[in-house]
Parts: C-alpha cells; sequence; structure tokens
C-alpha cells in the first residue's frame, strides 16, 4: 500500500509544489503508524510499512517531477495553471478546456 500510494496514486493525482513531496516521507510514516495501529496492523508489518516510506521515496520524487508519470487530470490541471487559468473559474476553465483539447487533437 505504501509503494503504491507514493510512487502511483500521489504523483499521478496530486497537484502540489516539489517542496509538497519532498515533505511527504517526513511525515508518511508517523501517518503509517497511526493508520495501521488504528486498523490493528500486527507490529512486523506494520514496521515494514513504516520502512517502506524511506525505500520509496527517490521512486516518488522522481514520478512526481516527471509529466509521464502523471494521470491526465493532473497534467491538465498542471497545463491550466501553467496557462495562468485560475481554476475557480468556470469559465475561464471552459474556455481553457477548449484550447487544450484543439491542442491535443492536432
Amino acid at each position: 500500500m505504501v509503494e503504491i500510494f507514493m510512487t502511483s496514486w500521489l504523483t499521478r493525482k496530486v497537484v502540489r509544489e516539489p517542496e509538497f513531496f519532498r515533505r511527504v516521507p517526513a511525515v508518511l510514516p508517523d501517518w503509517v503508524a497511526y493508520a495501521g495501529r488504528r486498523r490493528n496492523v500486527p507490529a512486523a508489518p506494520l514496521r515494514d510499512a513504516v520502512g517502506a516510506v524511506k525505500r520509496y521515496r527517490k521512486e516518488m520524487l522522481a514520478a512526481a517531477s516527471d509529466p509521464d508519470a502523471w494521470g491526465p487530470a493532473k497534467a491538465f490541471a498542471v497545463a491550466a495553471q501553467a496557462a495562468g487559468v485560475d481554476l475557480s473559474d468556470p469559465d475561464a476553465v471552459g474556455e481553457f478546456v477548449e484550447r487544450y483539447n484543439d491542442g491535443l487533437a492536432a
């Protein structure tokens, strides 16, 4: 679960600055330990899960900065932000969708 979360889900879906991803390994071990205790995960597998955070750190950071590893929604959101689109403005997003789709179709 830690590997999937760090190297797939988080990096494909979350649009944040690089500093966010650099901080994940600092806080994730405590969250994994807390969640494991709440779910009554036995001690040995829980230690392995907490240790996995360190093992997948480099892979997560590489995927977070690799546009080829992003999901389509993240790629779209990053492109919109780079174009200066206010993502809270439905009209601006709609206009960008049209331009974005035209570019993809070309």
